[in-house]
């Protein structure tokens, strides 16, 4: 995609980009650092699923689908600790929204939804996407 004050296109995601070359490459290592915590911690996901990924029809959405799906995961677990007194409900949703140059439309896959009552500390709905494997691929 061609980003506003870029002279050329680059790659949408570049973290994840980045770590499936390297990953291909056999030169991916599982680096957390202050500098690149993101990077560090893609890197160990990728590393950890990397037959799945490596295997996969289209290695890019299989690492998106993993990191979308570790990303939720985590996201789930910590809003249980949440206690808020001026929010009843927390809305989760799950997806990947993909970038595109100025001139064309983005796009945007809805993966799953949940709805979290702060007050009853459990989900009150939950919608999956029926369709999800066959509209990634």
């Amino acid at each position: 995609m061609l980003r506003h004050e870029q002279p050329e296109a680059s790659a949408c995601c570049g973290a994840l980009m980045g770590t499936l070359s390297k990953l291909q490459a056999g030169t991916l290592k599982a680096e957390i650092t202050e500098d690149d915590y993101q990077g560090g911690k893609i890197a160990a996901l990728a590393l950890r699923n990397k037959s799945e990924i490596l295997s996969a029809e289209n290695p890019i959405i299989a690492l998106t689908r993993i990191t979308s799906l570790s990303a939720e995961k985590q996201i789930s677990a910590h809003v249980l600790d949440v206690n808020l007194e001026h929010a009843r409900y927390i809305v989760i949703i799950t997806g990947v929204i993909i970038d595109t140059d100025f001139s064309f439309t983005d796009y945007q896959y809805m993966e799953h939804l949940q709805i979290y009552d702060v007050r009853k500390k459990s989900f009150v709905e939950d919608l999956r996407n029926p369709q999800r494997h066959a509209t990634l691929r």
